[in-house]
């Protein structure tokens, strides 16, 4: 797996949070900048600050597609808060094997990889999950009544 932007730095202790140097507004300009440049048609759709690394991200997504391709998350830019500088890039769908692997549990077990149709047969496969257990325990449940029935009438057994 490519390491994380995050686990590559140490965190500052809570007590202590980095202070950024740029503000957000700075930031908007360089990630709308930065996306222009690659070629992005996607505008800025929303940044976030991390005090306890001292990193803005940008996010890069149209207004209600916050999930970004497929629920796999939107496009981000990390920028360095002291000095606005580009430290790093999440991209969906980009990396390595292991990388794409893990991009794809949530929307591969939440059914949004295929939409709606996948949704609603994520939902149905958690109703006939429930529905198996409830006939797993009256199946049970049944025997279980035989079985105290044939300890208590051992005559009747054949």
């Amino acid at each position: 797996m490519t390491p994380n932007l995050f686990a590559l730095r140490l965190p500052a202790p809570p007590e202590r949070p980095i202070e950024p140097v740029v503000g957000y507004r700075e930031i908007v300009e360089r990630a709308r900048a930065e996306g222009i440049g690659r070629g992005w048609t996607t505008p800025v759709g929303g940044v976030f600050y991390t005090p306890g690394f001292g990193i803005y991200g940008a996010r890069f997504f149209e207004v209600g597609e916050e999930e970004g391709a497929a629920g796999v998350g939107p496009a981000i830019l990390y920028f360095d808060g002291k000095d606005g500088r580009l430290v790093a890039e999440r991209r969906p769908w980009r990396g390595t094997a292991a990388d794409i692997f893990l991009q794809a549990q949530f929307p591969l077990h939440s059914g949004r990889i295929l939409g709606l149709p996948g949704r609603i047969l994520v939902s149905l496969m958690g109703v006939v999950v429930a529905a198996l257990s409830v006939t797993g325990l009256a199946i049970w449940y049944r025997r279980h009544c035989a079985r105290m029935a044939a300890r208590q009438h051992p005559a009747r057994r054949g």
